[in-house]
């Protein structure tokens, strides 16, 4: 008789908990799902002069567009939701505060830099260093290249947008207007050329001629061999006498050039005071390149 009343018991409070956990599970599916909608309709809000790549529903605005809206909510993560919470809870639903938030960290967390100089210094070589830290062309560039490469600052993922303009004198046009908005510029030079000099001051000329804003620029003298032309001390000297430029000398085949974005996001860090909130881990590590 007292296992049947345990059994019962047991049995009872079970289905109890069933119902509880249920219950609780049921909520917090709702919840997700009414957070992924809110997430679906700010991101796409504003977004009305934009149209969706999609044979079903071409010629509509992205923001109406089912299928697109479909494909970004499959995409959300349970990590992207509890992110989504933490906004909601900091500005108390005000959609609008949250949209201005987030482009504000994107636009912080998004570092612009463009790499300069003369045709065939190593321009793209020191691209491909930064973003694969290998080299796998040397051909060179016609137009422009582009690419990304995150890093981790105090925990907070920064992504480096690096422009790669041809050195070639029909794309110098180009360059001038890439210079107007590019917070860090990078001048690579060949040490082994006996105008290393006079290119120098040449493109700093050229980047207080066309910037509207104050730049972190830096110099690189790519040694590619023995053959230097100056030494190491003399380059120096001539680029301390520039203002606000900082000299780096490296073999960029050689050498892990990811040194030199550490020094770049912690000057341009220090210069714009960065702060968020929101911490992203993924990133790649990388180890410092032996330099002068």
């Amino acid at each position: 008789m007292n296992l049947i009343k345990f059994y019962i018991k047991y049995k009872m409070l079970s289905y109890i908990q069933t119902l509880f956990i249920n219950n609780y599970e049921e909520r917090k599916r709702k919840e997700n799902e009414r957070f992924k909608d809110l997430m679906v309709d700010e991101r796409f809000i504003g977004q009305l002069g934009l149209h969706a790549i999609c044979n079903k529903c071409r010629g509509s605005s992205i923001s109406s567009c089912e299928c697109v809206r479909r494909r970004y909510r499959k995409s959300i993560t349970n990590d992207d939701i509890e992110n989504f919470k933490f906004l909601y809870e900091k500005f108390k639903g005000d959609m609008d505060k949250i949209r201005n938030y987030k482009k504000k960290i994107e636009e912080e967390s998004e570092i612009k830099l463009l790499l300069i100089g003369n045709t065939q210094v190593g321009k793209t070589l020191l691209m491909q260093k930064f973003s694969k830290n290998e080299i796998k062309s040397i051909s060179p560039t016609i137009g422009i290249d582009f690419n990304k490469v995150d890093f981790i600052h105090n925990n907070i993922n920064k992504t480096f947008k690096i422009w790669d303009p041809s050195g070639q004198e029909r794309f110098r046009t180009i360059i001038y207007s890439f210079i107007s908005n590019s917070p860090i510029i990078i001048v690579v030079c060949d040490i082994n050329n006996e105008n290393v000099l006079n290119n120098i001051k040449y493109w700093y000329d050229n980047i207080n001629k066309y910037s509207s804003n104050k730049n972190l620029i830096y110099i690189i003298g790519n040694i590619n061999n023995n053959n230097r032309i100056l030494s190491y001390d003399e380059i120096l000297k001539y680029t301390n006498e520039l203002n606000d430029v900082t000299y780096f000398e490296l073999d960029i085949f050689n050498s892990d050039c990811n040194v030199i974005l550490e020094h770049i996001l912690n000057r341009y860090v220090e210069m714009n005071e960065i702060n968020t909130d929101i911490q992203i881990t993924k990133a790649r590590k990388f180890v410092p390149a032996i330099m002068h």
